[in-house]
């Protein structure tokens, strides 16, 4: 697969597999659940009807054994979301009757420039920037990452997109994030400058202080690079476009858990949800 210079995703693929997200959606009795079950628009009929059929059908029926009557937490990828009750039940699929009148979770207020870590950890990844509410995430390469991982499925927009609706249901966030991959670094850089302008921009770097606590309240953006670190080279380009450094302690962290930590720092910082 080639991965284009600058392709944003608004990945509409609704053939995604979302067996790896069920948990449970059942009412619990005290008006929680563990997860939601995610629905698409186009699956929404007039009146709220909704017919569950393939992966999601399957273990709808045979490991939460629906039947009529029961009642299950679910959202609708990028709207609201509420309950729906199970009206019938075949062998192909699960009809429900949804009342989707809650609002999501306040908007996220933070975004990412994410040097594209190894696919496996980039999988892993995209789940839970999805379910902490991010806004906006660029990839990119960078000196220290194998140019094979922008090869990777791990960028397939059809595989983004399963992976990002992961973490709705787990979170009960509706809204995706928005994901642009953009190979080349110093595209990148271009891009980002408009698209963070105005906000509270960062660059994780060992080597500086904390960040600072309290932010000013609004959007913020982190620069996240490989594993092995931003070059010095790439670091200046960065603080030419007015990233900051901020250190995240002492030890060397995967990428993934430096995105999460990033992002509930600033999510803290700023004064809200991520």
């Amino acid at each position: 697969m080639s991965v284009p210079d600058h392709a944003a995703s608004s990945f509409n693929d609704t053939d995604a597999s979302f067996a790896d997200v069920f948990i449970a959606w059942v009412d619990t009795g005290n008006g929680l659940a563990v997860n939601w079950l995610p629905l698409e628009p186009e699956e929404l009929r007039p009146g709220g009807l909704a017919r569950i059929g393939g992966e999601r059908a399957t273990h709808l029926i045979r490991a939460l054994r629906a039947a009529a009557g029961m009642r299950l937490r679910v959202l609708v990828v990028g709207g609201r979301r509420g309950w729906g009750t199970v009206r019938e039940v075949t062998a192909e699929f699960v009809e429900m009757q949804c009342e989707c009148d809650e609002p999501p979770p306040p908007p996220g207020r933070v975004s990412l420039l994410l040097a594209m870590p190894r696919p496996k950890a980039a999988r892993r990844l995209w789940s839970q920037l999805a379910a902490m509410g991010v806004r906006r995430i660029v990839v990119t390469g960078a000196a220290r990452i194998e140019p094979s991982y922008l090869e990777s499925r791990a960028l397939d927009p059809a595989e983004i997109r399963r992976h990002l609706v992961e973490g709705l249901a787990q979170s009960g966030e509706t809204r995706l994030p928005e994901v642009t991959v953009i190979r080349r670094f110093d595209r990148a850089l271009e891009v980002v400058r408009e698209m963070f302008a105005g906000q509270s921009t960062w660059v994780a770097d060992p080597t500086r202080p904390p960040l600072p606590d309290p932010l000013p309240p609004g959007p913020a953006a982190a620069a996240i690079g490989p594993e092995g670190g931003w070059t010095a080279v790439e670091l200046s380009h960065l603080e030419a476009a007015g990233f900051r450094g901020f250190g995240l302690g002492p030890r060397v962290l995967r990428t993934d858990t430096a995105c999460v930590a990033a992002v509930a720092l600033l999510a803290d910082a700023t004064g809200g949800a991520a």
